[in-house]
């Protein structure tokens, strides 16, 4: 049964009102270190991380785990069958030139080097470089 909108308001205006006894705040963190060291110690948080793991392991049935081990041997099948296999590399790149590239050179007539300071220079400048 959910409760209504107006038992919810009368509720928490009843323990707005409420006080803990005199002395609870000051007692709580030793009260609770005493509980937890009645319960199996103050240990290490990893061993009782392990044996809680290890408990809801053993209250499993076997039924549930030849369903899971099913159930993972269906999913790595999935991936096996979906995934593309990778093909040789031999079929996909070209194969290799064995023979030497040589590029072709243009063959020129030799230019004189006085030639070339003078290339580009219009008429005037060359006669006036003469020294």
């Amino acid at each position: 049964m959910k409760p209504t909108e107006q038992q919810v308001s009368d509720l928490l205006a009843l323990k707005r009102h409420e006080r803990p006894p005199e002395g609870y705040m000051e007692d709580f963190l030793r009260e609770y270190h005493q509980r937890r060291v009645a319960d199996g110690g103050r240990g290490d948080q990893g061993s009782t991380w392990w044996k809680r793991l290890a408990s809801w392991f053993s209250e499993q049935g076997m039924s549930r785990w030849a369903y899971g081990a099913g159930l993972a041997y269906a999913a790595m099948v999935a991936i096996v069958l979906v995934v593309p296999r990778h093909q040789a590399t031999e079929s996909i790149a070209p194969e290799a030139i064995s023979h030497p590239v040589v590029a072709p050179i243009p063959e020129r007539a030799p230019v004189a080097p006085e030639a070339l300071d003078e290339k580009g220079k219009p008429e005037e400048e060359k006669a006036e470089q003469e020294f």
